[in-house]
């Protein structure tokens, strides 16, 4: 009976499963939902489980267009069984985040076989931004998953079928094509049209680099979009005879406007995708150049699948590039591309002994050294901020009064910070002398150890800077009967945290004598905003939480309806 514990024996490499759980669930309620995007999310999905509507997707109880709800039922499921908190609100993507590990141990296994797919599965898992977005609960690791697996089965099609018998060559093909439109569907489902749009880009570029070689038949496309369109059709047509086809406008028109102007607060400037991609990706991005030319060691099915995800890569990038907002998610697609790619180059560091040149040895030196610098930076600040204030000039009061958050930084940063560098530093010397698989194990367990610490130590202190003072005072006066709204800022905090409901007021206009219904009416706003824009001096001023200002307008001078 013991050997059912022994996880190595576990058929369908299941044992990913426990290691998956170990990696992800710990600490997911660590720290509060961050502004904007991720307690944007969590507040669509606890208005569904308020007015009990899975359907509509509203924002502060208004129609909310830029997404489709799928995440969203995810979430409100998590929530409504596991409590409206961070942890509820970020269990789907850790859930994902194991599923995500099983996918690539199983796709790496069918291309090069079980050594490549464990080794693509923990690089995954180690990377540092892929391990951050799964302690996330932002949509992003989601769609990503359904997109990668449509582009998985798309390139099933130009595989070689020359040793499958023809009596089964049609069936699988078939297979393939179906799984293709399922996984599009949802990913339609999940983030909207952007899904077909990514999807079909990287079959066209695909197509012109064959030389317009036939990829699909007629029926066999047919069979891809009957089955993308029972995914999508069943929410669609209840929806519509809800809501009318107004709200495919309305839907459409959003997602224009994000394709085509930069959205307040997330404009970016060019070049931005690849530099994040670079250092966000760690240790991935310095692998990928010499792990794309031609092998032997490579298997037919492995060439096929390197170019769909170069192609997968390259589109991501150009897209984004282009794209007018620019905001750090939107190019986690790429993810995929990048540790397949390292994992190739690690993989012929393991198995085979092809030594690290020296400009990767040189690249990953350079961003180890940058990563363990900001953290041996990040204590001596975090305990000492005067240094930094006295140092640089900061001419933005909302940024000083951040600073002055009373935040306890650990010395244990600074020793992990030398772990984790000197584990890189030996692991790639043992890289050139001969030691590949012992290389390979060090580079794995010293990023851990990086990403570890960021998750632990550093976030939920950055978020005691940046949000904390905010979401506490949102807490405390969400258990009085008062009204409470903010001022000169956008912030999604108040509507999750204050556990507003259809009938309050969410909105600095709707404060009036009629509405507030003889409560007292408080205000949140930010010192900048006091400072530049002023407030009116009738209001009375109760607190300074680190920047975050709190004002009561006394009734005698509240707005008349």
């Amino acid at each position: 009976m013991l050997h059912y514990f022994d996880i190595r024996k576990w058929p369908y490499g299941l044992w990913i499963i426990p290691i998956g759980l170990l990696l992800y669930l710990p600490m997911l309620g660590g720290s509060h939902l961050f502004d904007w995007d991720e307690i944007n999310f969590a507040e669509i999905a606890r208005e569904m489980i308020v007015t009990r509507d899975w359907l509509k997707l509203q924002m502060a109880f208004e129609p909310f267009y830029e997404k489709p709800p799928f995440f969203f039922w995810m979430q409100a499921l998590s929530m409504k069984y596991f409590g409206i908190s961070s942890f509820g609100a970020r269990l789907p993507n850790a859930l994902i985040g194991v599923v995500t590990l099983w996918t690539l141990y199983t796709i790496g296994k069918r291309l090069q076989g079980s050594g490549f797919g464990i080794l693509w599965a923990m690089v995954y898992a180690v990377s540092m931004l892929p391990f951050l977005y799964f302690k996330s609960a932002l949509i992003d690791p989601t769609f990503n998953l359904f997109i990668f697996l449509a582009i998985y089965f798309l390139a099933q099609m130009t595989e070689s079928w020359e040793f499958v018998p023809s009596s089964r060559r049609k069936k699988r093909r078939f297979r393939a094509m179906r799984l293709c439109g399922l996984f599009i569907g949802l990913a339609i489902l999940t983030k909207g049209p952007v899904a077909l749009f990514l999807s079909g880009l990287v079959f066209i570029a695909y197509f012109i680099m064959s030389r317009f070689r036939r990829i699909v038949r007629l029926n066999e496309a047919i069979m891809m979009l009957v089955s993308m369109g029972l995914v999508l059709g069943i929410w669609t047509l209840f929806y519509v005879q809800q809501e009318g086809w107004a709200f495919f406008g309305a839907f459409l028109q959003r997602h224009f406007e994000l394709a085509g102007q930069a959205d307040a607060g997330h404009g970016g400037f060019m070049g931005y995708h690849v530099l994040l991609l670079f250092v966000g990706t760690f240790p991935c991005a310095p692998l990928i150049f010499s792990a794309w030319k031609k092998r032997e060691e490579y298997s037919a099915l492995t060439q096929n699948f390197m170019l769909w995800m170069l192609i997968t890569l390259f589109t991501v990038l150009v897209v984004f590039e282009v794209v007018q907002t620019k905001i750090m998610h939107y190019s986690s697609l790429a993810y995929f591309p990048i540790t397949y790619l390292a994992s190739l180059r690690l993989w012929m560091l393991a198995k085979h002994k092809e030594a690290l040149r020296w400009w990767e040895t040189s690249l990953l030196v350079f961003l180890s050294s940058l990563f363990a610098s900001a953290m041996v930076l990040i204590y001596f600040i975090g305990n000492s901020p005067s240094l930094l204030w006295s140092n640089i000039t900061i001419n933005d009061v909302f940024a000083l009064d951040n600073l002055k958050a009373s935040v306890a930084w650990p010395p244990s940063i600074l020793w992990l910070a030398g772990l984790f560098f000197i584990g890189m530093l030996v692991s790639l010397f043992m890289a050139n002398r001969g030691h590949g698989r012992s290389a390979v194990l060090g580079i794995i367990l010293s990023v851990s150890i990086l990403v570890q610490s960021i998750v632990y130590l550093v976030v939920p202190r950055i978020e005691g800077y940046t949000q904390r003072a905010a979401i506490e005072m949102y807490k405390e006066l969400a258990k009085k009967d008062v009204v409470v709204v903010t001022y000169g800022f956008k912030t999604y905090a108040d509507h999750f945290y204050l556990k507003r409901n259809p009938e309050d007021i969410a909105h600095f206009e709707e404060v009036n004598t009629m509405t507030v219904n003889g409560r007292p009416v408080f205000v949140v706003t930010r010192s900048n905003v006091v400072e530049n824009q002023g407030v009116p001096p009738e209001w009375i001023f109760l607190s300074n939480r680190n920047g975050f200002v709190l004002y009561e307008i006394p009734a005698e001078f509240l707005p008349k309806p």
